[in-house]
Parts: structure tokens; C-alpha cells; sequence
């Protein structure tokens, strides 16, 4: 958080924000509503094969056209589908805790193939990121914080 910056949440649910009144701010000051948008299509949508919460009827579907034709990508699956990408702007990374929640969810679907197939595609992608860079006798670390969702990865060449 840089200086002068300010945020707040609330745990307020709202439909509609008509008017939003700040007081204190100077002419030259600006500022930014955010909100949630729960009309993107992304990783979190998969969730519900990890809670085991699809239904018998809905599963092959939903495993067959939703994860492995839409998400399934060389690299593993991105936070957001390509045309997210290339409407909103936001980025095509892919998140090893989110894809967690996926591989564990097709292991315990009965999807132990295409869970293998996931966290082979993650890691021929680590390796092939390891393997590119020109510094020698170096160490990958993966940081991660547990439990959270919403964690990234970063890797840290340590000497």
C-alpha cells in the first residue's frame, strides 16, 4: 500500500451503488470504486469437482468439455479463459493452488488420467522455465501461502 492510499471493504452486500460521497479528498486527488465481477469466466468455476459437488449426470460434461477442452492448456489451466483475457485485460497466468484444487478434484472424480496429465503439463512448464534461464548452480523455490486461493506462484533464484 503506497503512501496516501486508502481502502475499505465491507461485508455490506449491495445491488446497486448509486452514489458514492468521499469526503476530505483534495482537487488534485483521485480515486477508484472496485468491485467484484461475477461475470468472468475463471478457475474458481471448476471448484465444484473438487467438493465433489457436480452431479453423476453432469460430471462427464463438465470434466470433458468445461476442464479439458476450455481450461486444459500447455501449461496447465490459466486463472482465466482467453477471451477474459482479451476482454478484460487481466492476465493468463496460471495459479499451482487453484490447479491443486483441479487435480485433486479429477482424482477424486475418477479422472486419474487427466489429473496426470494436468500436473505433468504444470511441471514440463516449471522445468522448461528452470532449464531456459542462464544462471547456474541455482535453486527454484516455489512460495506459496497455505490455504490461500488465491496464492501465486513466484520463483526466487537463491545462490
Amino acid at each position: 500500500m503506497g503512501e496516501g492510499q486508502v481502502f475499505y471493504t465491507t461485508r455490506q452486500l449491495f445491488t446497486e451503488v448509486s452514489r458514492l460521497e468521499l469526503q476530505g479528498l483534495g482537487e488534485a486527488d483521485s480515486g477508484t470504486l472496485n468491485t467484484v465481477d461475477y461475470g468472468v469466466n475463471d478457475i474458481s468455476l471448476l471448484l465444484p469437482l473438487w467438493a465433489r459437488a457436480v452431479e453423476e449426470e453432469q460430471l462427464k460434461d463438465f470434466v470433458e468439455n468445461t476442464i479439458l477442452l476450455q481450461y486444459m492448456k500447455p501449461h496447465g489451466c490459466p486463472a482465466f479463459l482467453e477471451e477474459t483475457v482479451k476482454k478484460s485485460g487481466k492476465g493468463a497466468s496460471v495459479h499451482l493452488p487453484w490447479n491443486q484444487f483441479v487435480g485433486e478434484g479429477l482424482i477424486a472424480n475418477g479422472y486419474r488420467a487427466a489429473a496426470a496429465d494436468l500436473l505433468t503439463r504444470l511441471m514440463d512448464k516449471l522445468a522448461d522455465n528452470y532449464q531456459s534461464t542462464a544462471i547456474s548452480a541455482t535453486i527454484l523455490t516455489l512460495k506459496m501461502a497455505p490455504r490461500a486461493a488465491n496464492a501465486t506462484l513466484s520463483m526466487d533464484w537463491l545462490p
